[in-house]
């Protein structure tokens, strides 16, 4: 007799895999006399993680308190691809385009700010605010350079799209397929070419917008210094919430940075116990997240006198500048976990005949070419939303 009524069947997700048919009533006797065996201990973490990782994904999808955070950024992006491969890299990739535009956006109302007749009126009527006109046109060169930034990240990207497809059509399909000697001598002369002929470029994406990050900073803090000194001060209303964003934000960073340790912990060890410390940290940093958007919102709706209210803009802003930046140069990260999977692979299979051929290798192998097609798809839709953005239909 069976103890699960016929219309209630389990989620497909915490099925448990079985090798060969069995009596449904030894198994019974089996697990309640010996409990779950490694196996399917194992199979129940894999599963559980497996649907509370896509449980956390989804709720922050549905998050409209602010900007998505780059919640599984990690050092080797194949390693969190492979977890949830349509849900964590590959669509923050997709979805940075429109993050993307939509700070040029913000740069360009700063910008219209700084343009205003009743910023310039202001900036006119003494002397000593003359130097205003010079933080304006300093201001106009930032909104340049992070489109000459997105440039480049279209050309790496477009760069990525096809090394992706040769790493995975021809390199790793050299190595899946090893079964001689041959073959294994083969395989580690075509990684080293695919090393040599494709030189790490990411850097040069990573250094241009953190020079950016790091020059926008060091801007807020000059114009308000420049703004102290002349004996305009924001209310303490201005200043209390000010700080409380300064903290916020960096507690957001702060979290983003243990979600990545909490996940890569979690992919490596397979230990429930972790899936418990990653739902929380996804759940505390969706309501830093709230948490962040009202304070800004109550800022802005302070509606001081210019330049205080220029200063209230920045100052709202910046935590989700220094966020975008650090999603940016996941594009250029690419090519580092591609690069590093290379080398490893290469590395493993220089062994011997005997490790290139283990099936717990040639299992990596696949899910690593599993992973490049989501991974292309996802910079193909990159590239496609910066297109439309510069030449609207």
């Amino acid at each position: 007799m069976s103890f699960i009524p016929s219309n209630i069947q389990p989620h497909p997700d915490f099925q448990m895999a079985t090798t060969a048919p069995m009596d449904p009533h030894l198994a019974v006797e089996r697990f309640l006399r010996d409990g779950p065996t490694v196996d399917e201990k194992a199979a129940f973490v894999d599963a559980a993680l497996k649907y509370l990782l896509q449980k956390a994904v989804e709720d922050a999808a549905k998050d409209t308190s602010g900007p998505v955070p780059v919640m599984f950024m990690t050092t080797n992006l194949f390693a969190a691809s492979q977890a949830q491969p349509s849900n964590t890299t590959d669509s923050q990739i997709s979805e940075t385009a429109a993050m993307a535009t939509t700070v040029k956006t913000v740069f360009d109302q700063i910008n219209d700010m700084y343009y205003s007749d009743v910023c310039t009126t202001w900036a006119g009527s003494r002397g000593d605010y003359w130097p205003y006109f010079g933080y304006r046109s300093e201001w106009t060169l930032f909104g340049t350079r992070w489109g000459q930034g997105l440039a480049t990240s279209y050309y790496l990207a477009e760069k990525n799209v096809d090394i992706l497809y040769r790493f995975n059509a021809i390199y790793l399909a050299k190595v899946e397929n090893i079964a001689t000697e041959q073959d294994r001598l083969d395989a580690i002369a075509a990684l080293t070419q695919f090393l040599d002929d494709n030189p790490d470029r990411s850097d040069e994406m990573a250094q241009t917008f953190l020079n950016l990050k790091r020059d926008i900073a060091a801007f807020i803090t000059t114009f308000s210094n420049w703004i102290a000194t002349l004996g305009i001060n924001p209310s303490m209303a201005a200043n209390g919430y000010k700080a409380s964003i300064e903290v916020t934000g960096k507690g957001i960073q702060e979290q983003v940075l243990s979600l990545a340790s909490e996940y890569r912990q979690t992919l490596t060890c397979h230990h429930s116990g972790r899936t418990g410390c990653l739902v929380c940290v996804c759940h505390l940093l969706s309501e830093m997240k709230r948490s962040l958007k009202s304070l800004q919102d109550g800022l802005l709706a302070l509606h001081e006198p210019p330049p205080l209210d220029l200063m209230d803009k920045l100052a709202s802003w910046n935590p989700d500048l220094q966020q975008m930046f650090d999603r940016m140069i996941t594009i250029g990260e690419v090519w580092t976990s591609v690069r590093s999977q290379a080398v490893q692979f290469r590395a493993h299979i220089q062994g011997g005949l005997g490790a290139a051929t283990n099936m717990r290798f040639k299992n990596e192998v696949k899910l690593a070419r599993a992973v490049c097609g989501p991974l292309r798809d996802s910079l193909q839709k990159y590239m496609r939303g910066l297109y439309l953005y510069w030449n609207p239909e």
